[in-house]
């Protein structure tokens, strides 16, 4: 075992992840592993390493950070658009038909003060749930009650 230790062990020993070892970088570059933990010292591969990932977890918290601030301003949009369609609908259509308004305006409000909570990042998913079910049950249009009969009696006024 007479190799020299590339400058390239440290970041071979960096992108080995959870199976990192001395050991293990001695083997790739053919040399010993009291060679690696010398080289390892004098280098200061556990400083660094942990530079790095103290480096790489606030690079992934700000990541992290503006995706969730980019899913609440998506989520604000959406609400915002059914409280419009819902002022819409209360303004323009006959109490009869225009249910879907009140229906829509109900959530509107609901989703309103769940996203003024915002406590985590799981009320976010629920309510990303919740709206895509919501937008999808209101805009579907059933050829039963597209006449103008409406059939909706069986909804669960208790949800809202």
């Amino acid at each position: 075992m007479t190799n020299k230790i590339p400058p390239d062990a440290f970041a071979m020993y960096v992108s080995m992840g959870l199976d990192r070892s001395y050991q293990r970088v001695a083997d790739a570059f053919n040399v010993s592993k009291r060679a690696i933990v010398a080289a390892a010292s004098r280098e200061n591969w556990t400083g660094r390493l942990k530079q790095i990932e103290e480096r790489t977890r606030e690079k992934t918290d700000e990541r992290l950070s503006d995706d969730l601030a980019e899913m609440n301003e998506r989520h604000h949009k959406i609400v915002r658009a059914i409280a419009g369609r819902a002022v819409r609908a209360l303004q323009e259509l006959p109490l009869k038909t225009g249910m879907d308004g009140v229906k829509a305006a109900a959530l509107a409000i609901r989703l309103e003060r769940i996203l003024a909570q915002e406590t985590s990042v799981r009320d976010g998913a629920v309510i990303e749930k919740v709206t895509r079910q919501e937008i999808d049950r209101l805009l579907r249009v059933d050829p039963a009650t597209e006449g103008g009969a409406d059939d909706d009696e069986d909804d669960d006024e208790e949800d809202w």
